[in-house]
């Protein structure tokens, strides 16, 4: 099943983009950053969460909650 593409849940920074997802079973944040070609929002954002690397929670709370 894939996630439904929600807008709260990713930043845009130029070409880079940063996608939280949240783990139901784990109930945690799971980040994970992309360099991305800026064409389509809700395709990029479904590249992001399929191809981008995972980075800590701690640095991705702190980017949500500033920007």
């Amino acid at each position: 099943m894939r996630l439904k593409f929600d807008r709260a849940n990713v930043r845009w920074f130029n070409n880079v983009g940063i996608v939280r997802r949240y783990d139901e079973q784990t109930k945690v944040w799971f980040y994970f950053i992309k360099n991305i070609d800026g064409f389509d929002e809700e395709t990029d954002y479904y590249c992001i969460l399929d191809w981008g690397t995972h980075f800590p929670a701690e640095v991705g709370n702190l980017l949500f909650d500033k920007y």
